[in-house]
């Protein structure tokens, strides 16, 4: 094991009940530890700089890759990437619960579906790259709910839709739909 303090932190990150209570993942899922994997995701999307990768890349590499370089400098900021971490999904959480990456159908006016990746790229990067501004909102939750469910009309996304960004290759997805996230959830 590279660093066993970086996993045992990660894992802890995992049992963030906001954290779980936003992530309906089956048990197989959880067995699969696909909870670690979201987690892992989540630090890795906010600390690679667009200069580390080219849209050749495979994302399960790129994704390792940074996890063992985050593990081998060890010059990742715990305490602030917890406190993130830990607001995002407290946020998520007051505001949609499990509902906060499954896809909302206006016509129905309800979420439906499982935890969609590219939502968590979209939802979960976006809030946390604009979280100081969120939070100094007079209402930050009913914020972040109108957004995710004005999200899934929203132009731009609808082009990315008709551009099958879901069935691009992971990096070039993941480099769009968090870009995206980003402006999306700005408050300026």
């Amino acid at each position: 094991m590279l660093n066993r303090n970086f996993y045992t932190w990660l894992r802890q990150l995992s049992y963030n009940p906001d954290f779980i209570g936003c992530m309906p993942l089956s048990d197989n899922a959880i067995k699969e530890q696909d909870d670690l994997e979201y987690v892992l995701r989540f630090l890795v999307y906010r600390n690679i700089k667009s200069s580390e990768f080219s849209s050749s890349d495979e994302l399960t590499e790129l994704i390792t890759d940074k996890m063992r370089e985050l593990c081998i400098t060890d010059n990742l900021n715990y305490e602030k990437e917890k406190e993130v971490f830990d607001k995002t999904f407290e946020l998520l959480q007051n505001a949609l619960g499990d509902d906060a990456f499954k896809k909302y159908y206006a016509e129905k006016d309800r979420f439906k579906g499982g935890v969609m990746i590219s939502s968590f790229e979209i939802i979960a990067i976006g809030i946390s790259n604009n979280l100081e501004d969120i939070l100094k909102l007079k209402d930050p939750t009913e914020y972040i709910k109108e957004k995710i469910k004005s999200l899934y009309s929203n132009k731009k996304y609808l082009e990315l839709q008709k551009a099958k960004i879901a069935s691009q290759r992971g990096v070039t997805r993941f480099s769009i739909l968090t870009k995206f996230g980003t402006e999306y959830f700005s408050c300026k």
